[in-house]
């Protein structure tokens, strides 16, 4: 609801010296009470009939003008404004914004003749919301800015509350999210501060609103469901319409169809149950929502069905016609005012050319609204072609966007088979590779075992025959201890200089260089001989083959082992050739 809280006060204003009057039960009804009365307690029944049978545009109407009339006659200045701002309301809400505008800019006019700075600020209310309905948003947020600005200036926290939300929707309506947001917080605020239910739950649902316009829709939503139980509490039906209406369409923009589905209809039928005529307004956001999300659930019937409801009470509500009633109503406004300053002017010469001036507008005005007439007609048959080919072309739009969808759907499933067999492909060829190098480093490391294997049995072989030559008992020693004696010189030759064991260590030093540049890199101190030691323990080979190799005994290795193990740094319970692997 745009402006209740406004009314209801502008309503207390006006009849606030109505008491007598109104604590009659319907004195207007009663043509013996109404006799008894003053005409200024007359009027002010009158006042409250307009009031009370507001929901009815004939009987409110009737009453109005009846005080308007008796205003007149008694010449009651300050009666007859608020007569006036009386019939502006009733025909606002009746969205007849043609007469209200007429009928507020009057009871302004009236004001300002008596002074009254309040009734000044009630009717600028009213005309700020005349432009806001009417759809001139940027009149409607001056007259607002500027009635802000008073009521702060007064202290009036009341005042602030709607004028801040008014503010609010003004902005909304620009499509400025962030400043509107601004003014609803601002108004949520003080009506807490100020304990006023109805105006709390219509700025938590503004809030909603525009929390789901930025985005927000958890926040959003969090919003609306405390507005829409507070509007339960008050039992305001319309509030819950306009609550499950926002509620929709924030489910719709999340692209929970179902659930929005679920709110409009039920919003739907909360709204049809009020005979007030603010409800268009309502149906008017619902049919909108509702054709937006039977679209997106490719429901094309009831998107067409709901999309001709709306624009049908949408022409109703807020039609060319009106728009261009209150075109001319704010015309033939001014021209009423150059009128009176016509009076004003005390040379003839000069009321004759503001005569002039004012035949030449008014000649003006007619050939206005014949154009705005013929315009009418015409954008008229131009809306109905537009809509039918709308229909078509939604249509078309609608099976074309199916088939690229689809289209895309199926490059996108192709693309996703071939980028899996791409990587499939990738992982065998890299276990495959792997399977090749360590198939390789198994060759290595077997041929390197071998050759250690095959060194340290001959050299075993050579120390073996050795010792069978020095245990020989020579028959004639005489004759053969010479030949003996270089027998044994050059096999210790020979086995001092093996140069199988140099190329041993030569190859190993090649394959293994990466392992011996990270040791030397972590140990500088180690000697040669511990690097060849370190590498011959990597190969697994046993201490015996080591001493057999490196010709030395058993004992000299297990020693060279053990200030290795110290070199390394290493804990007595550590496993060398484990230590020498993860290395």
């Amino acid at each position: 609801m745009k402006r209740p809280l406004f009314l209801c006060i502008l309503a207390l204003s006006l009849h606030s010296l109505a008491g007598h009057a109104q604590s009659l039960q319907h004195p207007w009804d009663d043509a013996a009470s109404l006799a008894s009365m003053t005409v200024e307690k007359r009027i002010e029944a009158y006042l409250a009939a307009a009031d009370f049978y507001k929901d009815s545009l004939l009987l409110s109407a009737t009453y109005g003008n009846q005080a308007l009339q008796l205003s007149l006659e008694n010449k009651n200045l300050l009666l007859e404004a608020r007569s006036k701002q009386t019939l502006a309301m009733i025909y606002l809400e009746q969205d007849l914004y043609d007469k209200a505008l007429v009928f507020a800019y009057e009871a302004l006019a009236d004001y300002q003749k008596l002074h009254d700075e309040q009734g000044q600020l009630l009717a600028n209310g009213v005309l700020g919301w005349v432009y806001y309905d009417a759809g001139q948003t940027e009149k409607a947020l001056d007259f607002h800015q500027r009635l802000l600005a008073a009521y702060r200036k007064k202290g009036s926290k009341e005042d602030v509350v709607w004028t801040t939300n008014a503010i609010g929707l003004d902005y909304s309506q620009l499509k400025n999210y962030s400043l509107a947001l601004k003014y609803f917080k601002e108004s949520l605020t003080l009506s807490r501060t100020l304990n006023q239910p109805e105006r709390i739950s219509a700025s938590l649902n503004n809030i909603g609103m525009m929390q789901t316009a930025q985005g927000l829709y958890r926040e959003g939503l969090t919003s609306l469901k405390e507005g829409y139980r507070l509007s339960i509490q008050l039992g305001n039906v319309l509030k819950q319409g306009e609550n499950l209406n926002q509620l929709g369409n924030t489910y719709y923009q999340m692209h929970k169809l179902d659930s929005a589905e679920y709110y409009l209809t039920k919003a739907r039928t909360i709204i049809t149950t009020s005979k007030a005529n603010a409800r268009k307004e309502k149906l008017i956001d619902n049919y909108e929502f509702s054709t937006k999300v039977y679209l997106a659930k490719n429901d094309y019937q009831n998107a067409f069905q709901f999309l001709s409801q709306y624009m049908k009470l949408k022409d109703e509500v807020i039609s060319l016609e009106k728009s261009n009633n209150l075109t001319n109503a704010l015309m033939v406004h001014q021209t009423q005012q150059k009128e009176q300053e016509i009076k004003l002017l005390e040379s003839e010469n000069k009321l004759k050319v503001l005569q002039r001036d004012a035949l030449a507008g008014a000649i003006l005005l007619i050939t206005i609204i014949g154009v705005l007439l013929y315009n009418k007609q015409v954008t008229t048959q131009k809306k109905e072609r537009l809509i039918l080919e709308a229909q078509q072309a939604l249509t078309q739009k609608e099976l074309a966007r199916a088939s690229l969808e689809k289209e895309a759907f199926e490059k996108e499933y192709l693309l996703s088979e071939a980028q899996k067999q791409l990587a499939q492909n990738d992982l065998e060829r890299a276990n495959l590779e792997k399977e090749a190098l360590q198939a390789n480093l198994d060759f290595k490391n077997s041929e390197f075992t071998n050759a250690a294997i095959h060194l340290s049995q001959r050299n075993e072989l050579i120390r073996s025959f050795l010792d069978e030559l020095k245990q020989l008992n020579l028959r004639s020693p005489s004759e053969s201890s010479t030949r003996i004696t270089k027998i044994i010189d050059h096999f210790s030759q020979v086995q001092g200089t093996n140069k199988d064991a140099e190329a041993f260590h030569l190859n190993m030093e090649a394959e293994y260089k990466d392992f011996l540049f990270k040791l030397t890199n972590r140990f500088p101190d180690l000697t040669d001989n511990e690097k060849r030691l370190c590498g011959q323990i990597r190969l697994n080979l046993s201490i015996k083959d080591i001493a057999s190799i490196n010709n030395i005994s058993v004992k000299s290795v297990e020693m060279a082992r053990y200030r290795l193990r110290k070199k390394l740094n290493m804990e007595h319970e550590e496993n060398l050739g484990g230590f020498l692997n993860n290395l």
